[in-house]
């Protein structure tokens, strides 16, 4: 439906979160759709969200307000040819009067637009604060791009805050008329009790038929139904804009999957997309069912101490998302926390069929020998630098140790030969010989903090 190659890259700015601090990890979100472009090319939207108040504000020259700089790399693999198709690196800057609460309860949303060739990639974003490099966040995602063929087909679905008429067309969020908002967290519930979507059909002449049936259909994660609504929609051209809003704030705090699907009984054809999110609603209790509480009612947590609760979720740091961490911390009731760890966990298992969730014990398995590893004053192991990257990416092949000399300070050189086809972390102990605390100071991991000067910092 859009044929003209464009790229853009906006801010809005949106009210979602009531406490400001500067010491506290960067935290965002990112999700993407493809949509069908001119010359058998596709457009990939990818949709980000930055907590302002986990960025350092600084006064500016002026001296008449604060400002803080977010920076964006994004990064696109071939999977068949590893040959990298993007690498850029953006900046977004974001202007307050001052720091008060009010000015930092906010988040940076945007999108940015690119053009792909039909394939399978890998997309990589590592958000980073300008103003305090340290402080970054990063994730990877497989983006299968089939393109859209001759025949009738739907683009991914675009979750979004808000659809309404827009006549700006300079826009990043303008779309056939329509100012289309992201929800890159893709949560729901609280302040925002309307889901709102936003797809695009294509190649409806293929049918001749006058017209098609659009369904919208929200399942639970057991497969329940909880949300069915058909139409009939006239076919008018070749491609048309789907889009609805539906109000979801009766819906009790767990993850859902939206639907659309496409039908023509004359032909009997079906096209259908999906795509899944989550609601997070304290005061609505969720609905008494065979299977999942009973899974509750045998797990560890249906009698868990509250300490045990909290200290569980501790241990998610390096997995959990900030819209995840805001749900748990408005918790009050120690049997919902029980059952958001409960369902946390349960959403990761690599094997549902399995009694055991093996993804949770590998992960707390490396927590626990990061622990004994990597332990630093006044740190627990997991936590450090060293730590972080012992969870997060598993043992390396090989560590190289290099104790302090009079002219060169202590550091260690991780290898991963099977990470990206060979990768090295490499850590630098911070001030004098003995300090016990390391540095991770370069690394060749795609998503992680690179500096190829990073050995002139040993004779510093």
């Amino acid at each position: 439906m859009r044929t003209k190659f464009y790229f853009i890259l906006s801010l809005l700015v949106i009210c979602v979160s009531p406490i400001y601090s500067f010491d506290m990890k960067i935290q965002a979100q990112f999700d993407y759709a493809v949509f069908k472009g001119a010359d058998n090319k596709n457009i990939l939207e990818i949709y980000y969200s930055i907590l302002q108040k986990s960025l350092l504000y600084k006064m500016n020259s002026q001296n008449n307000g604060f400002e803080a700089i977010a920076s964006l790399n994004i990064y696109i693999k071939d999977n068949i040819t590893n040959e990298i198709k993007f690498n850029e690196k953006y900046s977004l800057p974001s202007s307050i009067p001052d720091t008060s609460s009010a000015n930092l309860n906010l988040n940076l949303v945007g999108q940015i637009n690119l053009m792909l060739a039909s394939g399978s990639y890998t997309l990589s974003v590592v958000a980073s604060d300008f103003n305090n490099p340290d402080n970054y966040d990063s994730i990877s995602m497989e983006v299968d791009v089939k393109g859209f063929g001759n025949t009738v087909n739907l683009s991914d679905i675009e979750l979004s805050t808000n659809i309404a008429k827009g006549e700006d067309k300079s826009s990043i969020f303008h779309k056939n008329t329509l100012e289309v908002i992201p929800n890159a967290g893709a949560l729901y519930g609280n302040n925002l009790n309307n889901l709102y979507y936003y797809a695009e059909s294509y190649n409806l002449n293929s049918l001749k038929s006058p017209s098609l049936i659009l369904t919208e259909s929200i399942t639970d994660e057991n497969n329940n139904s909880v949300h069915s609504k058909s139409k009939e929609i006239k076919v008018s051209g070749d491609s048309r804009v789907e889009y609805g809003k539906i109000n979801i704030d009766k819906l009790p705090s767990k993850s859902y999957l939206l639907t659309l699907t496409l039908s023509d009984t004359l032909n009997n054809i079906s096209i259908s997309k999906s795509k899944k999110f989550w609601v997070y609603n304290p005061k609505i209790d969720a609905p008494v069912t065979d299977s999942p509480d009973k899974d509750f009612l045998v797990s560890e947590y249906a009698a868990m101490r509250e300490e045990l609760v909290n200290l569980d979720f501790d241990l998610t740091f390096y997995l959990r998302t900030e819209n995840e961490k805001k749900a748990f911390e408005s918790l009050t009731n120690l049997n919902d926390k029980r059952k958001f760890m409960f369902e946390f966990w349960k959403r990761r298992d690599i094997n549902p069929n399995t009694p055991q969730n093996e993804f949770k014990q590998e992960y707390v398995k490396k927590i626990l020998e990061a622990n004994q590893l990597f332990k630093e004053p006044f740190k627990e192991g997991w936590r450090t630098d060293r730590g972080r990257i012992y969870v997060t990416y598993g043992k390396p092949e090989e560590i190289e140790s290099f104790p302090y000399s009079n002219d060169k300070k202590s550091y260690e050189v991780w290898k991963y030969e099977k990470l990206e086809g060979g990768a090295i972390c490499a850590f630098m102990e911070k001030n004098q010989s003995g300090s016990g605390i390391y540095e991770l100071v370069h690394s060749t991991i795609r998503t992680e903090l690179r500096n190829d000067d990073w050995e002139s910092k040993l004779y510093q």
